[in-house]
């Protein structure tokens, strides 16, 4: 009987042990996975405003993005009098900053639900 639970005892630390081991190199991969994700969307949304999101399937929102980075741009260079080109500017970098942070949070988020899934 003491011998069975040794051997009982045994084999459950060396399935844990093996388990453990498996969870722990499965983490490693899933986190690159996410970040890879991650990554990618915020370099897609620094070459152009929005395409992030659409890498991450928020066409809406990726649309909105370029427009108000395309009308930021605009009125920047076109240069209307009474400061309207200074705001065109700050709208410019507002909506460009804000398309990566974005896509870049959102493609973390949604590595991780794919990772979910899985």
């Amino acid at each position: 009987m003491k011998r069975a639970f040794v051997l009982l005892f045994i084999s459950f630390f060396v399935l844990t042990c093996f388990q453990s081991s498996y969870l722990f190199a499965n983490q490693k991969n899933t986190r690159k996975r996410v970040e890879k994700r991650a990554n990618t969307a915020a370099v897609f949304s620094g070459l152009i405003p929005g395409l992030g999101q659409v890498y991450n399937r928020e066409y809406g929102k990726g649309c909105l993005l370029f427009a108000g980075t395309s009308l930021g741009l605009y009125l920047w260079v076109m240069g209307s009098p009474g400061g309207v080109g200074f705001l065109g500017g700050i709208l410019t970098v507002t909506c460009y900053y804000v398309g990566i942070h974005d896509a870049y949070e959102n493609g973390r988020r949604i590595g991780r639900e794919e990772v979910l899934l899985e």
